[in-house]
């Protein structure tokens, strides 16, 4: 349910008599505001900057929530919440569903009354020793720091300081719940999130297409990628050339940037056979048709967590992804330009593979 806030507008009257023009328009008015109002509740029309029914008096505690499963909503701890960016952000998070912690110096009425009733309210400061932010973080799933300091003497303990043990005393925490391995980490993409499986496509290979058709050559690759009932997505591969041949479903990020990050992580469930997450990056090994690939083996209707470590990517032709490069680069986390998921014609020929491998790094070399 949705509620909407009204206000009701007196009269303009001299002598006590009404004015029927100025109620005529009074009248009208609060027709036009009323609908205004209903139009921004259906998401038809923003609020205005100067609307009277501005984000920080609306308390979203009873909006429905994005998130299907309560136990899949995760924990926000916001620092500086009560400050006019900090009770924005709260009420937008609100809003998405999100379960919202709040680390507040008091617990005053005039600081619990600034936020709405649906947050959990933990007394604190940014300055307190790690130990003490870590208790604060304790089931945390993400942080919001929108603090600032009050003064310039406060400026390094708060903004500096604070921040560093702030971010130190996450880290540890999430280490104690989850293993270094899971400590720290990003979604890409989650396929249940509407609109995450429309930023992938599949190759369209037309002059492919004509050669087949003319019997020159096989029939280029047929992919499927589609969600399921069950919102997962799933990957359908068919490749008809005898010993190459690569289907896939590939995403070309506008930017990405997973310096930081030590490899992928997949949940997938297949059918026994042995797939490929493929990534390039930069633009000299895109130009040259560099593919850095990674293996890993599904088994039959168990769902696995994948884990590809960035330095278990091996650079490879994009067309013969059984050909390694030889003195490529390591891969380049920072300009990760495409990333593909791939379904690879097993090679039955090791020994012309061989061969084969020298006559591509040669080529490589010489480009």
């Amino acid at each position: 349910c949705s509620t909407l806030y009204m206000h009701a507008k007196p009269n303009n009257t001299e002598s006590g008599v009404p004015n029927s023009s100025n109620n005529n328009q009074d009248s009208l008015a609060n027709i036009k505001g009323l609908v205004g109002s209903i139009q921004r509740l259906l998401g038809l029309q923003k609020p205005s900057r100067n609307s009277k029914y501005s984000l920080l008096e609306f308390d979203p505690s009873s909006s429905p929530s994005e998130f299907e499963n309560e136990e899949d909503v995760p924990v926000v701890l916001v620092v500086g919440a009560t400050g006019r960016t900090g009770q924005i952000v709260v009420r937008k998070l609100l809003l998405r569903g999100f379960k919202v912690r709040v680390l507040v110096r008091d617990l005053f009425s005039s600081t619990l009354d600034k936020l709405p009733s649906a947050v959990d309210f933990v007394k604190g400061d940014l300055r307190d020793p790690v130990s003490r932010l870590q208790d604060y973080l304790s089931g945390v799933d993400k942080v919001v720091c929108l603090v600032g300091a009050r003064s310039e003497e406060e400026m390094e303990d708060v903004e500096l300081n604070g921040l560093q043990n702030l971010i130190e005393a996450f880290h540890n925490v999430r280490v104690q719940e989850f293993g270094a391995t899971e400590s720290t980490k990003i979604t890409l993409f989650k396929f249940t999130r509407d609109g995450d499986i429309d930023y992938w496509e599949q190759p369209k290979d037309e002059v492919g297409e004509r050669l087949a058709s003319a019997g020159l050559v096989a029939k280029p690759p047929r992919v499927k990628f589609f969600l399921n009932e069950k919102k997962n997505a799933v990957f359908v591969g068919k490749v008809f050339e005898k010993y190459n041949g690569v289907a896939e479903v590939f995403v070309e990020p506008e930017v990405c940037n997973l310096r930081g990050f030590s490899g992928l992580i997949m949940r997938v469930i297949g059918d026994g056979k042995t797939y490929t997450v493929g990534i390039t990056s930069g633009e000299e090994m895109k130009a040259q048709g560099i593919v850095y690939r990674a293996s890993f083996k599904t088994e039959l209707g168990k769902w696995l967590t994948v884990r590809l470590p960035f330095s278990s990517f091996v650079p490879t032709l994009e067309k013969q992804p059984q050909l390694r490069v030889k003195n490529a680069p390591e891969l380049d986390r920072s300009d990760i330009r495409r990333v593909s998921i791939q379904y690879c014609k097993p090679s039955d020929k090791p020994a012309e593979r061989k061969s084969a491998e020298g006559a591509a790094a040669a080529a490589v070399a010489a480009a």
